[in-house]
């Protein structure tokens, strides 16, 4: 039984709260993580396959990962009816992103924050990405162009457009 399992029990199926469902879907390999060396080093391969385009990488990724992200999708769609479902497919794979980017305990953070934040603090780095997952998952924001008066988007029409 998983986690996602018991909070859908406890709710009697009613749509869980995000914070519920992101915990489900990280904690399980943080807790791996901080029991051995070699989870961390599986872990941080999951982190490696996942920006291989390979057909074998594709193939890996589909047989061992599809069901349970899709599982995680419905049950973040049903949480967040404000979505869009491919928006929430969308802010499903930055929730892996962040997920992936804990997971491989980059130096970089260590030297963005000039030693006040540690890779290896799993824990606090799982606490520190947290609020940043839930508000993806709880806002909705309009397009910039959308907002500025039409002279300020006619002055900027040269410049290289998002789709």
């Amino acid at each position: 039984e998983t986690l996602l399992d018991i909070a859908l029990e406890s709710s009697r199926n009613d749509p869980l709260d995000v914070s519920e469902i992101v915990y489900s879907f990280i904690a399980p390999s943080i807790e791996m993580m901080k029991e051995s060396e070699g989870t961390k080093a599986y872990m941080r391969l999951l982190g490696l396959l996942r920006s291989d385009t390979s057909d074998f990488a594709k193939k890996l990724r589909a047989e061992g990962f599809n069901e349970s992200s899709k599982r995680f999708i419905r049950e973040l769609q049903r949480s967040c009816p404000h979505l869009k479902p491919e928006s929430v497919v969308w802010r499903f794979s930055a929730m892996r992103g962040s997920f992936f980017a804990i997971i491989s305990q980059s130096s970089r953070v260590n030297e963005f924050s000039a030693g006040l934040a540690d890779p290896d603090d799993l824990d606090a780095a799982y606490w520190e990405i947290m609020p940043f997952i839930v508000g993806g998952f709880s806002l909705t924001v309009s397009k910039p162009a959308e907002k500025r008066p039409k002279a300020a988007r006619q002055k900027s029409s040269s410049r290289a457009k998002l789709p």
